[in-house]
């Protein structure tokens, strides 16, 4: 019986084995494509409806005004011009209030805990709590037509009173940014914090607008100018003496912004500014940036991102800037460092016209070829800038900016007593922290008496053509 059950089960098998594939071969398998067909066409249909979806979303949420540049509609650079204008003048509605106001909130704020949340990070800057203080820019990001990503900004929490009660103390943005560390201060994305400060509507929060760029061949009293905007008026003017995020956010894009897609460079620069001008302190509203020597270089990407903001280039007389360079050694002189950064082709022209080249130059030399090139930069921007910028020669330079430089071209109210407290800052020397504190002392003839030959002939043959150029637009200026 067992046996006779087992051989019926397996007849039953195979007959339904038999009865499945005569079926198949009956429907030669229509059924099972047309179910395939089905699927297949569901699938892509639910593809086609999320994709137009997403595109639809991207451009009702977009912000970046750049972005119209791949837009058929606004297709030029005038198009994008006009909508980054309108940008601008969103981010810049809130003015200061009157400074009479008593209740005006003070930008430093002791003893707050570091975020631990984005959300926490966002909040402390956007109510200028923390400051930009560092960028970490990925080349890479820099690339894209459709504007920069993938910078980081580094936020801290600073303390200006020092700096505004005694500049000539801690001069340089680095001395007032040396208490942030890790500890201290975070990262956060640049392009979306500026979004959503862009965004944002806080009558509490106002962003300044650049007041004035110092440009300047290096060891000329540019740090003097910084120490003098901020002594005359410590309430109402905030100055960056060389702030790193700047100078990084200038050179991301090479000379004149070209190692970038148009208008990359301008971009990442109106942003920096935007978000270092903001503040919560209704007593500000004059901003301005002393930008590193190296800077002139690359000045004509700043000037395209602020063509109505005044800048002024310091420059001094040929042999005692570059015995000032010098006076440390040859291995510590910034020029030489600087000169291999970038070399203009009008630079090396002129070498082959002498019969020079690079190579055979001696530091001295080289020295001369670097002031030289910041010198012809900053002549060419003069030139094209329509009065915007002027050179300002290093001699009787605090009655230069007291009587005609600060308030005339840079625009700021020259008071008694603004007056009187820069007479005071230029008796100390400009770079007079810590040890280094003490009366200042003219040197220029000392300078020259101790100037070598070989300095001289430098000058001679590298410098005083560019420095007599800048000599004659500042006499043809105050004539």
């Amino acid at each position: 019986m067992v046996v006779m059950a087992a051989d019926m089960t397996r007849h039953q098998h195979r007959h339904s084995r038999r009865m499945r594939t005569r079926y198949t071969k009956e429907n030669d398998g229509n059924t099972r494509r047309q179910q395939i067909r089905t699927h297949i066409g569901r699938a892509l249909a639910s593809f086609c409806v999320m994709c137009i979806s997403l595109a639809a979303l991207v451009r009702l949420t977009r912000i970046n005004p750049y972005d119209t540049i791949d837009d058929p509609s606004l297709s030029s650079i005038d198009d994008y011009a006009q909508n980054r204008a309108a940008v601008l003048t969103q981010r810049y509605r809130h003015k200061y209030r009157n400074s009479n106001d008593s209740n005006a909130k003070r930008s430093y704020h002791k003893d707050i805990p570091i975020p631990k949340t984005d959300r926490e990070k966002v909040d402390l800057i956007l109510s200028g709590k923390f400051q930009l203080v560092n960028l970490e820019i990925d080349k890479l990001g820099t690339q894209r037509k459709s504007g920069y990503e993938g910078v980081k900004g580094h936020f801290c929490n600073l303390d200006w009173s020092q700096y505004k009660s005694d500049p000539s103390s801690i001069p340089m943005f680095k001395d007032l940014v040396k208490p942030c560390n890790a500890r201290n201060s975070f990262t956060y994305d640049l392009k979306e914090i500026v979004n959503l400060a862009t965004a944002m509507d806080n009558p509490d929060i106002h962003a300044m607008e650049p007041s004035g760029f110092i440009f300047h061949e290096s060891r000329c009293g540019s740090t003097l100018v910084a120490n003098a905007l901020t002594a005359m008026d410590p309430e109402q003017h905030r100055v960056y003496s060389e702030s790193r995020p700047l100078i990084r956010a200038i050179r991301a894009c090479g000379i004149g912004g070209k190692e970038c897609p148009s208008q990359v460079g301008v971009e990442l620069i109106q942003d920096v500014v935007y978000i270092m001008g903001r503040t919560r302190d209704s007593l500000e509203k004059g901003l301005f940036f002393k930008i590193q020597s190296l800077g002139t270089k690359y000045i004509d990407v700043v000037l395209e991102a602020f063509p109505n903001t005044p800048w002024i280039f310091v420059y001094r007389d040929p042999v005692q800037i570059m015995m000032s360079q010098l006076a440390l050694g040859i291995r510590r002189a910034v020029c030489i460092r600087q000169l291999a950064l970038h070399l203009p082709v009008s630079t090396n022209t002129f070498l082959t016209s002498i019969g020079r080249n690079m190579k055979d130059l001696s530091p001295v030399e080289k020295c001369a070829v670097q002031l030289s090139t910041l010198c012809n930069a900053a002549i060419a921007a003069i030139t094209r800038s329509k009065g915007m910028g002027i050179g300002v020669n290093y001699e009787n330079l605090v009655n230069k900016l007291i009587d005609d430089v600060i308030p005339n071209h840079l625009n700021a109210l020259m008071t008694e007593e603004g007056r009187q407290r820069i007479i005071d800052i230029s008796g100390h020397y400009s770079k007079g922290k810590g040890k280094r504190k003490r009366d200042w002392k003219e040197d220029s003839e000392r300078k020259e008496e101790k100037a070598t030959p070989e300095i001289r002939e430098a000058c001679d043959t590298f410098l005083y053509q560019s420095f007599n150029t800048l000599e004659y637009r500042e006499n043809k200026r105050n004539i």
